[in-house]
């Protein structure tokens, strides 16, 4: 077991980030590591994800008013970490409202 930082949570739920990669076109690599990123955000920012992704009180943070470094628990990863966790199951039947939005949608494309 170990302990991380946000770039170690990043790699652990994203698997890209696990092993070196050959990627030939630079924009690429931007695109990805971007895209990445606003994931890692978005996930840490919605109260739903936040408190399974980054449960709080897992990263380092500084006091404010004395500028002292508060050292975070960390998230604890085993080697049969495998990532992203599967996702809870949902009723696959589209509610009425949903299948309206679907449908105006497609109409107005």
């Amino acid at each position: 077991m170990w302990k991380m930082d946000g770039i170690g949570l990043l790699a652990s739920v994203i698997r890209i980030f696990r092993k070196p990669r050959e990627i030939k076109v630079e924009s690429t690599v931007v695109d990805i590591v971007l895209t990445c990123v606003y994931l890692h955000n978005f996930l840490r920012s919605q109260p739903d994800s936040a408190r399974h992704y980054s449960p709080h009180g897992c990263f380092d943070n500084e006091d404010a008013s004395t500028g002292e470094i508060i050292r975070g628990s960390g998230i604890e990863v085993t080697s049969i970490d495998r990532g992203i966790r599967p996702l809870r199951l949902l009723p696959r039947n589209a509610s009425r409202t949903a299948i309206k939005i679907r449908d105006e949608f497609m109409n107005y494309f």
